[in-house]
């Protein structure tokens, strides 16, 4: 298991991308409850605020149980 890219996924990729590979992480993460969703390394300045706020709503979105 494996946190989202702060580099390739939030800083170098489509706002889609964000939400998919956001949904997939806590899609994967979730089984067996007490997964933490982060971004791993910390977030680049180069990661824009849409990107973010995606990132936020899906995990939002799919982190429910």
């Amino acid at each position: 298991m494996r946190n989202i890219d702060g580099i390739a996924v939030l800083e170098r990729s489509s706002v889609d991308r964000v939400r998919d590979e956001t949904a997939r992480i806590m899609n994967a993460g979730k089984p067996g409850g007490g997964y933490i969703f982060n971004s791993g390394e910390g977030i680049s300045y180069g990661a824009r605020e849409p990107d973010m706020r995606a990132m936020v709503e899906a995990a939002r979105k799919h982190g429910r149980y």
